[in-house]
């Protein structure tokens, strides 16, 4: 016992002879020693002697005095140090009911059979027929019925006992398993049951580490296997906690819920949340995706329409990149841009402030139709245009558009027979049959001598011929037609505005893609107003307002870096004698010329605007940077005039006040006529176009062409732009083919 003795001076116990010692850290009478203990967290490893503690458990020898970790005795009245018992087993005399050899092994100094006795006196507990009760002597837990003792007495099971650093209160190991509350013992510790073990209890009584497919509820688990971190997520029925537990993403009460059209998340065979249906999975019965959502096929979508980058179109004709997706403010493949679907539409009102009253109120299209889009309805229905208006005609948007009166003009192919009876004067020589065949009315042939005769028709492809069509032939079609190849690639021209095509393609192509072709009326109230001639007497003057100072400017000629003419439309810029004074390069502009400048050359595509300003980037240095020019730059357009096409929406400061791009320049707009369609002339929209001889000098507003021409007439200023339903979406998706 000496050096039980010298360890208690070391721990400066506050003892006195013949007194009893404080029983714990939290009754010890405060020591000078606390002052000088080094800091430690017992949550992270237990404290060694000298270390600061707060009770007994925080201690790896079980013995906290005065509020630090101090040597521990066989005399303390306390059970530490190691030992079984309160001041017997470990170091000290063995505990009743241990192994023993000699009577002086055993505290009770009684050894029977090797085994040490109980201690005289003793009523209860190891080695005697029953249990102590709570509040009965006990000098060690396994005396006690609560298996706990605490200074000598058998106390009731707390949440203390599963910290006192001691296997006691039923725990199958210290502080762990059993039935009494302590937490579940982590691998390697001693177990009765799996129920003792953060995972399971194996065959040898010791815990294992839990996993996710030991076929028990454990670790972090919300059910068998499944949830909390497990990569396995819970079927529907099993517990959860919150969503990310469940395989269908929805935790409903704690229990795993079946996937539903209405729960706000993507699950079952849902492509986006609450939509699609292409995924692997129970069906939800979730209704199509609208535009922009994730798709995997065109079922997946309201407007059966999964574009290239598997997110749905406003409607399927813009499911490319090209011509489909490339619409809006800026080049296609220059970084930054702000390019969208080019079947976006906006609603234009019932009322509109500025004088335009329409029946109801409808969707147009803010964009012009691509070439790309026309492309992709060609090749969907075969060149076969009558065959599928023929058996969808009642289901079409707007029958009175296509007429059956009218089908002799709609194709039946790529190319077929002349017309039997039709005769055409495409040069205002001696008339030929009219061909009617698909590829007839989107390439370089003509129909009829208008507009301008043999030299204002721009749409023949071929060297000095100075053609504007969009359309592009592959080599197989440019053969047929006779044509030369576009020198713009491919890419580019299906990116750019229709041109060169007849109505009837306009108008089948709009009722295939939910819509209907435009009427003039229609194109006004998007417009702003619904003036005659130039004057624009009844509503806006622009697209984009009515100040004449904000009126477009162009340049002098395709890929200038001259605006022009020279009278500018009121804009008079300093003299500057080696640029020229309307060159985009006159370092005599002030910083607010050159902004005010910048903007209305990007009001629209009028006067070689989109060959000067963009393709040949005569932009930059109003904008104060280097020129980057498009590879376009280079190409004689003599040979392929195309490059003076904008592909739509590239002027966001000419926009409508809707939001509509190019109601003016570019391409002057085909339209419907109103009622049942005749053989009679369609007007055109007062856009002007690209070049200059379709807007007035002055007012730099585009001619009226309200008079229209024939039916069949074909021309490298003119396109086309689809109106919709409120709804957007049709009601019943037409088949894609005839």
């Amino acid at each position: 016992m000496v050096l039980g003795v010298s360890m208690m001076v070391l721990a400066c116990s506050t003892a006195t002879p013949g007194e009893e010692p404080p029983p714990g850290g939290d009754d010890a009478a405060p020591d000078a020693t606390v002052e000088a203990a080094l800091p430690c967290d017992p949550a992270v490893k237990k404290c060694e002697i000298g270390e600061a503690c707060a009770k007994d458990g925080d201690c790896a020898n079980l013995n906290c005095v005065g509020g630090v970790c101090s040597p521990g005795s066989c005399e303390d009245k306390k059970q530490n140090q190691g030992e079984q018992g309160i001041d017997c087993g470990g170091p000290c005399k063995a505990c009743d009911g241990a192994p023993c050899v000699a009577p002086t092994d055993c505290t009770s100094g009684s050894c029977v059979g090797g085994m040490c006795g109980p201690s005289a006196g003793k009523t209860c507990g190891v080695g005697l027929p029953v249990a102590c009760e709570i509040g009965e002597p006990c000098s060690q837990d396994k005396d006690c019925k609560s298996d706990v003792c605490t200074a000598n007495k058998c106390v009731a099971v707390t949440p203390d006992a599963h910290t006192d650093g001691r296997r006691n209160a039923g725990e199958t190991d210290i502080d762990c398993g059993g039935t009494t509350g302590a937490p579940a013992c982590k691998a390697g510790k001693d177990c009765a049951v799996n129920g003792d073990c953060e995972g399971v209890c194996n065959p040898a009584k010791k815990c294992e580490a839990p996993t996710c497919t030991d076929g028990i509820k454990d670790g972090d688990e919300t059910d068998v296997d499944c949830g909390g971190s497990c990569v396995t997520k819970c079927a529907p029925t099993k517990k959860c906690a919150v969503p990310a537990d469940c395989v269908e993403g929805v935790c409903d009460a704690l229990v795993c819920a079946a996937p539903t059209a209405n729960d706000g998340v993507k699950n079952g065979n849902e492509t986006d949340v609450d939509c699609g249906s292409s995924t692997v999975g129970t069906d939800t019965g979730a209704p199509g995706c609208v535009a922009g959502l994730t798709c995997i096929n065109a079922v997946d979508c309201l407007s059966t329409g999964c574009n290239h980058a598997k997110k749905c179109a406003f409607a399927r004709s813009c499911t490319m990149r090209n011509g489909g997706t490339t619409c809006g403010t800026g080049d296609a493949d220059v970084a930054g841009n702000a390019n969208e679907d080019c079947c976006a539409s906006a609603e234009v009102p019932a009322y509109n402030l500025e004088g335009w009253s329409n029946a109801t109120a409808f969707r147009l299209d803010k964009y012009q139709v691509t070439s790309g889009r026309i492309r992709r309805f060609l090749d969907a229905v075969g060149g076969n245009v009558q065959g599928w208006v023929q058996a969808n005609r009642e289901n079409i948007l707007a029958p009175n558009q296509l007429p059956a009166a009218l089908d002799k003009f709609l194709p039946t192919g790529f190319t077929q027979a002349n017309h039997p009876t039709d005769t055409c004067n495409p040069s205002g020589g001696p008339a030929v049959p009219c061909n009617y065949g698909a590829l007839n009315q989107v390439s370089g042939n003509r129909y009829n001598n208008e507009p301008g005769g043999l030299n204002g028709f721009g749409c023949y492809i071929g060297p000095g011929a100075y053609g504007s069509r969009t359309f592009y032939l592959t080599d197989d079609e440019r053969v047929f037609s006779g044509e030369a190849q576009h020198v713009v690639s491919r890419e580019r021209v299906e990116q750019k505005s229709m041109t060169c095509v007849t109505y009837f393609i306009l108008a089948a192509f709009c009722a295939w893609d939910g819509g209907r072709l435009e009427t003039l009326d229609e194109y006004y109230a998007a417009y702003g107003g619904n003036g005659s001639g130039n004057g624009m007497s009844n509503g806006r003057r622009f697209p984009w307002g009515s100040d004449v100072a904000s009126r477009a400017i162009g340049f002098a000629s395709s890929g200038s870096h001259v605006v022009g003419p020279t009278n500018n439309y009121g804009y008079t810029p300093p003299a500057d004698a080696v640029n020229g004074q309307y060159s985009v390069f006159n370092v005599n502009l002030s910083a607010q010329q050159r902004a005010d400048l910048l903007v209305r050359v990007e009001r629209a595509n009028l006067q070689w605007n989109y060959a000067s300003a963009f393709v040949n980037d005569y932009r930059a240095p109003l904008q104060g940077r280097a020129r980057a020019a498009l590879a376009e730059a280079m190409v004689n357009q003599a040979d392929d005039q195309s490059v003076a096409v904008a592909p739509p929406g590239r002027y966001p400061a000419g926009a409508g006040r809707y939001g509509h791009r190019d109601l003016a320049g570019n391409m002057m707009e085909i339209t419907a006529q109103a009622g049942t369609a005749t053989t009679g002339n369609r007007p055109w929209t007062r856009n002007g176009s690209f070049e200059t001889s379709h807007f007035d000098a002055n007012s730099m507003i585009g001619h009226n062409y309200s008079g229209g021409f024939a039916v069949l007439t074909k021309y490298g200023r003119t396109g086309g732009r689809c109106a919709r339903p409120i709804a957007v979406y049709p009601a019943t998706a037409l088949p894609e083919a005839p």
